[in-house]
């Protein structure tokens, strides 16, 4: 299993709805939190597209929260937006601001079929907020504020699409 990286036709395709979340899903899944933490640059979160599997449901590992997400949708608390800094594990070396929801509620089905719905604020919302982009291929660079403000880093002169994205951006 290895990360899709950009312009892999995956990334921009929207993912399909589990209907059932099979015992090779939770291999996928494990392989998913492990092909993250491993990763030149170590990620937080993953989503199935994002390693050639077209169904919606993303792994998060974030301090103590380490969840499986099947077909989470969310929606905003409130209007207040900020923006930081993002990256992402498919578009490796680039960094930019990244405008997002505050507080989000997200719903979701966990690894036990349980439904379950939380508040999110902070790192963790933006980073469903990023994750569940993914299943409808979205990509970080799509919503980056100032192209100006980009960081790039040697690792991103390894990746011909990453290359190819900076060119476009005169970077």
């Amino acid at each position: 299993m290895d990360i899709r990286v950009i312009p892999d036709k995956m990334l921009r395709a929207k993912a399909q709805r589990v209907k059932s979340f099979t015992e090779e899903d939770r291999k996928i899944a494990e392989d998913m939190f492990r092909l993250m933490k491993e990763n030149e640059v170590e990620g937080v979160g993953l989503a199935a597209p994002q390693v050639g599997i077209s169904k919606r449901f993303v792994v998060i590992d974030l301090d103590e929260f380490h969840e499986v997400l099947i077909n989470p949708k969310w929606e905003p608390l409130g209007k207040e937006k900020e923006e930081d800094i993002e990256g992402c594990l498919s578009v490796p070396g680039v960094y930019g601001p990244v405008e997002r929801f505050k507080k989000i509620k997200v719903s979701f089905t966990n690894l036990y079929g349980e439904k379950i719905t939380l508040k999110l604020d902070g790192m963790l919302s933006r980073v469903v907020q990023h994750e569940v982009d993914h299943l409808d291929g979205v990509l970080f660079i799509d919503k980056i504020t100032d192209w100006d403000r980009i960081e790039v880093m040697p690792l991103a002169l390894h990746y011909p699409g990453v290359v190819e994205l900076l060119k476009e951006h005169d970077r």
